[in-house]
């Protein structure tokens, strides 16, 4: 299971216990970070298929912070609770780096984050969640309603859930027909705090395509296979045998072609089909 770039240690455990939990329901199709349909404006952290056709799809919420920013832009009852929680999220951080920018300039420390005390308010996922009201305010929730408003998620998959740490997420908290799975971190295993509702048939055929694809492309990056433009860029191995006895011949690829590593490019995880 491949960990991406820039994704937190808690946010990888956590879809690695969403992959047991499913394997153990008899899934054997599973992927992490699916697009199963293109109109979705954003990927879905875990999706899956069991061999009587059943579909699955999990979210892994790592922070409060985190599960309310999807949780505010959806078109849901819970909207107004969580602009107000984010609202009290934005005052608590704001009162606390004042003080801790205080406390810094006069300790001559170069930044507020290094202040021990200003520790607690410091997470990045907090700020996140903040800077994430901020938006709301200026396109209004309708704009955007994220993975817990979309009906195609629905459509897609009979099952969803909400994985999350105990404390993240109260089971009364989660959108209608969403369940939830909490993490327990000394077992590293999730449990079903709430069932989810069964939205449908959901499309067994498109969850599996798109399993295929995310682990091929899983299986290229780990091959070290990156991506430029939509096209996969092979690296040139030489086999031993070769680079010591033979000069192998030059080919359009040395100078441009499309099998070249080209020096500096960044893998693209999400070449268009």
């Amino acid at each position: 299971m491949l960990r991406r770039k820039n994704e937190s240690e808690l946010h990888y455990l956590l879809k690695r216990a969403a992959w047991k939990w499913l394997w153990a329901r008899g899934c054997r199709a599973i992927a992490f970070e699916a697009l199963p349909d293109f109109s979705l404006p954003a990927r879905v952290d875990v999706l899956a298929v069991a061999p009587d056709k059943t579909t699955y799809l999990i979210e892994a919420k790592q922070a409060r912070g985190d599960f309310l920013r999807d949780l505010a832009k959806a078109s849901s009852p819970s909207h107004q609770r969580a602009l107000a929680e984010l609202e009290t999220l934005w005052t608590r951080y704001e009162r606390a780096a004042e003080g801790a920018r205080a406390v810094a300039k006069e300790r001559r420390l170069e930044s507020h984050l290094l202040v021990p005390e200003f520790e607690p308010f410091a997470d990045a996922h907090l700020e996140l969640a903040l800077r994430a009201r901020r938006r709301l305010e200026r396109r209004g929730a309708a704009a955007d309603p994220r993975k817990f408003g979309m009906d195609a998620l629905g459509r897609i998959a009979k099952f969803r859930y909400v994985a999350a740490p105990l404390g993240v997420a109260a089971p009364e908290e989660v959108p209608p027909g969403w369940g939830l799975l909490a993490y327990d971190a000394k077992k590293d295993e999730l449990h079903i705090a709430k069932p989810a509702n069964p939205s449908g048939k959901g499309e067994p055929e498109r969850v599996l395509a798109e399993v295929a694809r995310c682990n091929t492309q899983d299986l290229m990056i780990s091959g070290g296979v990156s991506w430029r433009r939509g096209k996969p860029r092979f690296a040139k191995v030489v086999p031993d045998e070769l680079a010591d006895h033979h000069e192998l011949p030059t080919s359009n690829a040395e100078h441009g072609g499309e099998h070249e590593l080209a020096a500096g490019d960044d893998a693209e995880l999400s070449p268009p089909r």
